[in-house]
């Protein structure tokens, strides 16, 4: 059963194709308060990405959003994040729940990501999901941090391969 969210929330997946001025400068703006960095008409331009949307209400800036490749039989986390005032609340750990459901549904074998080594939350949360760390990526980042690759291999499916 899906975490839920603070009423009024909804978790809303993104058309590939262009968006809204507003909703590209607001997306733009979270990733901003996130620490990430974001281009999403960029990103939404590609077929092969999946983007979610965390709203409260229509009038507040958006709670959260997860950013993901589908790749062959792959999908790769690519970004995810819920601003400092919105966290603790459930936002990711849905958000997480939903791109594995997608996962599921359309026949990975497995999503990929990278994680800073040192951002115990974040580590927290991709364990509780069954994510394993597959290596170290020593001094990944521009900062010199440390990157830890991990993934989660999902259950064989009886669906046709992933479709973009």
């Amino acid at each position: 059963m899906p975490t839920p969210l603070p009423a009024p929330a909804l978790l809303r997946r993104l058309d590939n194709g262009p968006v809204s001025a507003d909703l590209s400068a607001g997306l733009r703006a979270l990733a901003k308060d996130c620490g990430l960095k974001l281009d999403p008409d960029a990103e939404l331009a590609k077929s092969w990405c999946l983007f979610w949307v965390a709203e409260l209400a229509p009038s507040l800036p958006l709670a959260g959003f997860c950013l993901a490749w589908a790749v062959a039989d792959e999908i790769e986390l690519i970004s995810i994040g819920t601003p400092p005032q919105a966290r603790r609340q459930g936002i990711a750990r849905r958000l997480m729940e939903t791109l594995i459901a997608e996962g599921k549904r359309s026949g990975a074998r497995a999503i990929f990501l990278e994680v800073r080594s040192r951002n115990t939350a974040a580590l927290k949360l991709y364990r509780a999901f069954g994510f394993t760390a597959l290596e170290e990526r020593r001094a990944y980042y521009p900062d010199g941090e440390d990157a830890t690759l991990m993934s989660l291999n999902l259950p064989p499916a009886t669906a046709s391969p992933l479709q973009p």
